[in-house]
């Protein structure tokens, strides 16, 4: 996510430009995919003028909009409800692993009809930056 006023075009421009960033806890699913992006695109997170550590995306935006950082690390939609620039640096897939029998689980299953929803596909469609047509389908399963 970017605050007001910062344009860049892709991680590098980022990057190089010595811009203030508000990163991610330590471990955190972000965190660890921020530490690669740094690395891909050639720099050490030593070098980065880091101001903040936030633990949420909401959290990041506001370090954003309080000005205290000029960049961090988030989700498309994290930005798009935060009324925040973007610059999409790659993608992220999540897979749930479980035991078989907790799949056919009836909560499970409510959670499974809840992302398949046509209004959970409409605001995944307005925020941006999701694509999961086939969620909560069973992949693979040992017999």
């Amino acid at each position: 996510m970017l605050a007001p006023g910062v344009v860049a075009r892709d991680a590098q421009q980022l990057l190089a430009a010595g811009l203030r960033i508000a990163t991610r806890a330590p471990g955190s699913g972000t965190g660890r995919y921020f530490e690669e992006t740094v690395a891909n695109a050639g720099t050490d997170m030593s070098a980065l003028n880091i101001t903040a550590t936030v633990h949420t995306d909401r959290e990041a935006a506001e370090q954003l909009r309080r000005g205290i950082a000029d960049i961090t690390p988030a989700c498309r939609a994290a930005a798009t409800e935060s009324g925040l620039d973007f610059v999409a640096v790659g993608w992220e897939s999540v897979d749930l692993v479980l035991p078989r029998g907790l799949y056919f689980r009836t909560l499970l299953q409510h959670l499974l009809d809840a992302l398949r929803a046509d209004d959970t596909f409409l605001l995944a469609e307005r925020l941006g930056g999701y694509d999961f047509p086939d969620s909560g389908k069973l992949i693979w399963a040992a017999e």
